[in-house]
């Protein structure tokens, strides 16, 4: 009997020692929710259009229509600019002109539009910038003319006029590679990129993280990105749970899909190489490097929890994200769509019990009631197991 209500009292002391501990782990919770960003590069097309049907026969002093416009075919605004050559030659059987260098292409005579264009060092420059999807207002030029000084040294021959044509961003300072400034066009431009704030919201233990859109990308602003541009994202963080919160943020791999396997190789060296991000929290800087939070790299990544500190009940946060791309990006890089996950995980403590033991975060969201529960039942029951087989002996 004795030894009997020693192993109940040796239960008790194990109940009491349980239900310290069970009351610390019940208060930890941690509650998680996915965000699936999207960013994507522009579309960079541009194409020369024209009007013209050669004609069977142009002769001196007589002329020919040929308009000459350029449009933009892809998704990003840009600056145009053209060189014009002037031949004479011999239709070959294929369509192609065989050029007859003997002859002064100066015979060949054009008057080129200055109302929208300007001459510079060898180029027909377009003075506005040329808006995705949009054709030049007016022609480079609407027809040319062969001049009453070509002779018979002319005769047989056909004029052709060869318009090749360059683009580049109109956004940025990319037009510093043609060794020019807009000022000299005349251009003053500012991106139509509007900014759009996305959201966070933290519900509580039980709704969870819902975002705003609810498609769950929070990189509005982050599409028809170019090289060598920068752009910014403010992300919103309300905290409508009924208690002060801690919240965190770290980086997942996400699966890049329906796409091929050499444009999935595409994505990820663009978001490890040439896309960089800084997610900054007021002027605390929190992550600083590639795209994709370096989880496969060195040194500072998102694949850890990054602390967004404690947000009061009903209060709010943000945070800066902005993302920079290479100039050195390639044309191959064009129109793909990047992926890049993160998660926002949400801790706490509930208010009852003393919390006696540390408990490690673990990311599981279920009450261990249950186990402490069995455990203390485990105890009690093999007590009376115990005094059972006693009294049977």
């Amino acid at each position: 009997m004795k030894k009997f209500w020693k192993l109940f009292r040796a239960g008790m002391i194990a109940l009491a020692v349980a239900s310290a501990l069970a009351g610390s782990v019940l208060a930890y919770w941690e509650v998680s929710g996915t965000a699936v960003n999207v960013l994507t590069m522009s579309s960079y097309r541009t194409e020369i259009v024209e009007e013209y049907e050669i004609p069977e026969h142009v002769s001196p002093g007589t002329s020919a229509d040929k308009k000459v416009h350029v449009k933009n075919s892809g998704t990003v605004d840009v600056l145009i600019r053209v060189k014009i050559k002037k031949v004479f030659g011999t239709r070959q059987a294929d369509g192609t002109l065989k050029e007859d260098p003997s002859l002064d292409p100066e015979l060949i005579q054009i008057t080129c539009n200055g109302n929208y264009w300007k001459y510079h060092d060898g180029f027909w420059y377009y003075t506005e910038v040329l808006t995705a999807g949009k054709t030049t207002k007016e022609p480079l030029f609407d027809h040319y003319t062969v001049s009453e000084k070509a002779g018979n040294a002319c005769k047989g021959k056909e004029a052709e006029i060869i318009v090749t044509m360059e683009s580049i961003q109109a956004e940025g300072d990319a037009v510093g590679l043609w060794g020019i400034d807009k000022t000299l066009l005349g251009i003053q431009y500012t991106p139509e990129t509007e900014q759009e704030n996305t959201f966070v919201v933290f519900g509580g233990r039980q709704q969870g993280f819902t975002f705003d859109p609810k498609s769950g990308d929070l990189f509005a602003n982050f599409k028809n990105l170019l090289p060598g541009c920068a752009r910014t994202q403010k992300i919103m963080i309300r905290n409508a749970s009924d208690g002060e919160t801690e919240f965190f943020l770290r980086a997942e791999p996400v699966s890049q899909e329906q796409m091929s396997s050499q444009q999935r190789k595409l994505v990820e060296q663009m978001l490890s190489e040439y896309a960089v991000i800084t997610v900054k929290q007021g002027k605390n800087v929190l992550y600083h490097g590639p795209a994709d939070g370096n989880l496969s790299g060195k040194g500072q990544n998102m694949s850890r929890d990054i602390s967004l500190g404690k947000i009061e009940k009903n209060g709010k946060n943000s945070l800066t994200v902005t993302i920079s791309l290479s100039h050195e990006m390639d044309n191959e890089l064009q129109a793909l769509t990047g992926k890049v996950k993160w998660i926002f995980s949400a801790e706490g403590q509930e208010s009852t019990g003393t919390v006696s033991a540390s408990i490690p975060k673990t990311g599981d969201t279920t009450d261990f009631s249950a186990a402490v529960a069995s455990f203390v039942f485990s105890i009690l029951l093999f007590c009376f197991a115990c005094r059972a087989k006693r009294r049977s002996a």
